[in-house]
C-alpha cells in the first residue's frame, strides 16, 4: 500500500544538518474538483488552495447559499385615503427606525472574509550528492527541577543528668589492707 510521502529539503547547514518537510498527499492534485477550495495542501508543494499556482486558473468556488432572514414585521399603518391626511408617524431622535424589508427581495449572502495567504515557502534547493538525511537533534530536555536541601540534622542534645565519674566507696568502708612487712 504507498503512502504517497513527499519529502521536501529546505535548508542545509555546515556540519551535515538539513531541514526537511514531509508532507502526506492524498492522491488528488490541486486544481482539480474541489481541492482548491478545501484549505489542504492537495499535492505537498507546500501551497495552499489559491496560493497554488496550479489553482490559478480556477474559479472559486462560491460560497453555499444562505437562507434569507426572516422579515421583520413592521407595525401596522393607518390607510391613506388622501394626500392631505398622509401624515408620518412620530419618530423618536433617540432610536432611528430600520428600513423595512421585502420578503420577495432575498439579501445577497455575505461574502466570507480573504483568508490571509500562507507565507511562500523557501526554493527548493537540492541536496548536494551523498549526504545523508539527518534530523535535527531535539532541543535537550528542561534541566531538572533542584530539590531543596535535606533538613539538617540537629545537634545531639546532652542528656538529661550529667553522667558522672564512677563512684569510688567511702575510705570507712574499705577494709584495711595489710602489707607484710619485711
Amino acid at each position: 500500500m504507498p503512502f504517497n510521502l513527499v519529502v521536501r529539503f529546505v535548508t542545509y547547514k555546515s556540519g551535515g544538518n538539513a531541514t526537511i518537510i514531509i508532507c502526506r498527499a492524498d492522491g488528488e492534485e490541486e486544481g482539480g474538483g474541489s481541492s482548491c477550495s478545501d484549505g489542504l495542501d492537495n499535492d505537498c508543494d507546500g501551497l495552499v488552495d489559491f496560493a497554488d499556482p496550479d489553482c490559478a486558473y480556477v474559479a472559486p468556488k462560491p460560497p453555499s447559499p444562505r437562507l434569507p432572514p426572516s422579515p421583520r414585521r413592521s407595525p401596522p399603518r393607518p390607510p391613506a385615503s388622501s394626500p392631505s391626511q398622509l401624515q408620518s408617524p412620530p419618530s423618536s431622535p433617540s432610536q432611528p427606525q430600520p428600513p423595512p424589508s421585502s420578503p420577495s427581495q432575498p439579501q445577497p449572502p455575505a461574502s466570507p472574509p480573504d483568508s490571509p495567504l500562507p507565507p511562500s515557502p523557501p526554493p527548493l534547493l537540492p541536496s548536494p550528492p551523498g549526504t545523508p538525511l539527518h534530523r535535527e537533534p531535539p532541543f535537550p530536555p528542561p534541566p531538572p527541577s533542584p530539590r531543596p536541601p535535606p533538613f539538617p540534622r540537629p545537634p545531639p542534645r546532652p542528656p538529661a543528668f550529667p553522667r558522672s565519674p564512677p563512684r569510688s566507696p567511702p575510705p570507712s568502708l574499705t577494709p584495711p589492707t595489710m602489707t607484710p612487712s619485711r
